[in-house]
């Protein structure tokens, strides 16, 4: 597995586009604020997403074509590599057998290849290549040995199968004269280089095509949906303005077509029926002194005389070169004084007993989640609905449990048809801002950031809690007028553990189970587990003294757990208490403070409860509101948890847990500690037995055979929504999810395996 980053580093600077449902971010919300947004100092109206609509000349029919196909030489020469070892190896995967890769093993290494290059002849360098450790790599044009183009640090993942690297060149359209080499400078190796390829692409497929609406762009790590305009084309649309109406506009340069000290101006222009009209220029330029960052600008429309008004934009190039602006999120909203804000945290393989005040023996410091704990709600019996990242989320994301949504494993996603948490808060209003920490919980593969309109994720692998919260308060300031809800993902307590100050001081605190004889090793993974705990814990600090988020409703929770050791082995596999058990912290304005829930609750209910805090009980939701336990508690029901890839299901219900393996599949993570059969079960006491130690299948057949036809019928009687697709496309998505720790779920498996009520197998026969 590879090791989290203590600072992010970018990939290529290839334009950083994704596959994005999109279908609402810019669609007209109308109507007047739910009565959580609206009255008194408040006062503020739903902020309303204006739809734009391109108009303008149709893309190039062009194509990219290959300019030269640059092949390692057979002796190497006139090649030459600098700064370490070297050899000639075949390429596995590679088509044609006659491509042989250089090998480079030196920690420092620099491949020069000869020209001459001619830059008006190709804008694209290609790199295709194997790497097996995380390096990096810089790309040098030169001429008399010095670098005329320089394109910025390109980061390497390790266990890619076989990668191309696409670099974009725009600045080739300044040079004329030709180059005399080419430099690629690989820090980290071994890495095996295999073709060079110099590609031209027409500019105006640098970029989706405006027609087909907003795409997911980035800007350095924030990704925001948007449209690409360039000077052939115009982006209209309808707005309503009333009193005090603000016309608030997301831009940025595409930053691969922008040259530097190029200045253009995007032209915005505001008219009505009436023959009213008024125009205003945003001026852009590309400083390279200066990191990229999307724009935003405030245009109060006092002047206008309200009502229907429409809103054009054009871009001028005053240049006279090509140039692409992202046009984002075009809003139009009445100020709040104090706007609301709700904050989502998940803490990613948290364990329920991982928090100080959770009084389950466990020496652990979490002073931050202790003093939410205390001015709010600790619900303390939270159940997930699985035991894997990506179900887990897709259930608290849409209120639906992951056998409904089809979401089961972390080769899956969210369709763009699912009604998600985010969407939901943006139909009312809200600006809606995600932070996460982990590559798989980003668009690419989980679907998760459908409904933000403002979304950050690492390029590959992971980040620590300390980047990533660098990420939103650095956006805290932003949209201070408006609404918000905010998702936080932390990734820390996910294995690998670091080895930490913070979890060397645990090592003399960590004692056995009951029973257990604890070697040296698992002791040191508890204790830089619990390290890992107290160092997000003093990360979340950091946030929640913002006061934006410290005067909002916040909401603390894990996906899963993590087994630790119990049951013999590490991971979260199985669907233990250990596992589906999750810490949860409501606080709100008016909370009552210290208040402890005992009774079990589901997690999937947290998204509707979180809807309710914010005034928003009549919006479309599924779930119930888990503040009702304060009022008049429910009756308990059972709670449901399906394992990743469908292996097992359980049932909790008056204090009993049941599990049914619904395959016959190794118990365990990597290394199986026994193999349980079709259909086999497990029963456990929690009242007396919490950590699932002891099975009374044998012993308690009657309470067996009642869960199990609950289960049963609960398996069955499911709602297909047709929200799930496959998430995993091609090898580098396999290699970002092996670097995580999920090979496993990267691997081709068995289809889903479900129940019939009517199977003849021994297990079923037994307790029928």
């Amino acid at each position: 597995m590879g090791r989290r980053n203590s600072r992010p580093r970018r990939r290529a600077p290839a334009l950083a586009l994704h596959a994005f449902p999109v279908t609402l971010v810019m669609a007209l919300v109308c109507g007047c604020a739910e009565e959580g947004l609206g009255g008194g100092a408040n006062a503020g109206g739903v902020p309303r997403q204006v739809e734009l609509t391109y108009r303008g000349a149709p893309r190039s029919e062009a194509q990219a074509r290959v300019v030269s196909e640059l092949r390692v030489p057979p002796d190497v020469a006139p090649w030459v590599v600098e700064g370490g070892p070297y050899d000639q190896v075949p390429i596995p995967g590679v088509i044609d057998e006659s491509v042989r890769g250089l090998l480079l093993r030196g920690k420092s290494t620099k491949v020069i290849i000869p020209g001459p290059f001619d830059p008006q002849s190709f804008n694209h360098v290609v790199l295709t290549l194997l790497s097996r450790m995380r390096g990096t790599m810089n790309v040098h044009l030169r001429r008399a040995g010095r670098p005329v183009v320089s394109v910025r640090e390109i980061l390497l993942e390790d266990q890619i199968p076989l990668q191309r690297i696409e670099i974009p060149l725009g600045e080739n359209r300044l040079e004329r004269k030709v180059y005399d080499d080419l430099v690629l400078h690989i820090r980290r190796s071994p890495i095996v280089l295999g073709v060079v390829e110099l590609v031209d692409k027409p500019l105006d497929l640098w970029v989706p095509d405006p027609a087909s609406g907003p795409t997911l762009a980035s800007i350095g790590d924030d990704m925001r949906p948007a449209i690409a305009l360039s000077a052939v084309g115009l982006l209209e649309g309808r707005l309503s303005a009333r009193r005090g109406s603000v016309l608030g506009i997301s831009y940025a340069p595409v930053e691969e077509l922008w040259l530097p000290g190029q200045e253009s101006t995007l032209m915005v222009t505001l008219g009505s029926s009436s023959g009213w009209s008024e125009r205003f220029e945003l001026p852009l330029e590309r400083n390279p002194s200066v990191e990229p960052r999307w724009l935003y600008h405030r245009h109060p429309l006092s002047g206008s005389p309200g009502g229907e008004l429409t809103v054009e934009f054009r871009l001028a190039s005053l240049e006279g070169s090509a140039a692409f602006v992202w046009v984002g999120q075009v809003t139009v909203f009445e100020p709040f004084a104090a706007p609301p804000t709700v904050l989502l945290v998940t803490s990613d393989t948290h364990r329920a007993d991982h928090v100080g005040l959770s009084n389950r023996g466990v020496a652990v410091r979490t002073p931050t989640l202790d003093t939410l704990a205390r001015r709010g709600v600790f619900f303390e019996w939270c159940q997930t609905s699985s035991n894997i990242t990506i179900p887990s989320h897709a259930a608290l994301m849409t209120g639906r449990h992951p056998r409904d949504t089809g979401v089961t494993s972390t080769r899956k996603g969210l369709t763009d048809r699912a009604l998600t948490l985010a969407k939901v808060f943006r139909e009312n209003g809200y600006r809606t801002h995600a932070a996460v920490s982990a590559v798989h919980l980003g668009p690419r593969i989980g679907g998760l950031s459908q409904g933000f309109d403002r979304f950050s994720a690492p390029a590959a692998g992971q980040r620590l809690a300390e980047n990533t919260v660098d990420v939103l308060a650095n956006w805290a300031g932003d949209f201070e007028d408006q609404p918000l809800f905010v998702w936080l993902h932390v990734f820390d307590a996910h294995g690998p553990y670091r080895e930490t100050e913070e979890g060397h001081g645990y090592l003399d605190q960590i004692q056995p189970l009951p029973g257990e004889r604890m070697d040296a090793a698992t002791r040191r993974r508890r204790a830089m587990y619990r390290g890992e705990v107290t160092y997000l814990d003093g990360h979340l600090g950091r946030l929640l003294e913002i006061p934006r988020f410290r005067g909002g409703v916040v909401a603390v929770t894990g996906d899963h757990g993590e087994s630790l050791g119990q049951h013999g082995f590490f991971g979260h596999a199985e669907l233990y208490t250990d596992t589906l058990h999750v810490p949860l912290i409501i606080a709100w304005p008016d909370a009552p403070a210290g208040t402890r829930v005992s009774a079990p609750v589901r997690q999937i209910d947290l998204g509707r409860t979180l809807l309710d805090l914010a005034g928003l009980g009549s919006s479309d939701f599924p779930g119930s509101d888990l503040t009702q336990h304060l009022r008049v508690p429910p009756e308990p029901g059972p709670i449901f948890a399906l394992s990743s890839l469908g292996h097992s299901a359980s049932i909790t219900a008056d204090s009993w847990h049941l599990i049914l393996h619904l395959r016959k599949h190794g118990v365990g993570n990597t290394k199986p500690v026994r193999t349980v059969e079709l259909h086999e079960l497990e029963l456990y006491h929690l009242s007396e037995d919490p950590g699932c130690d002891e099975n009374l299948v044998e012993s308690s057949p009657e309470v067996a055979r009642r869960l199990q036809r609950i289960l049963v019928a609960w398996l069955t009687g499911g709602q297909d929504l047709g929200w799930s697709r496959e998430a995993v496309q091609d090898a580098q998505d396999l290699a970002d999810l092996a670097a995580l720790g999920y090979a496993d779920e990267a691997s081709p498996s068995e289809e889903e395996q479900r129940i019939d009520p009517d199977c003849d197998c021994e297990w079923c026969e037994r307790y029928r």
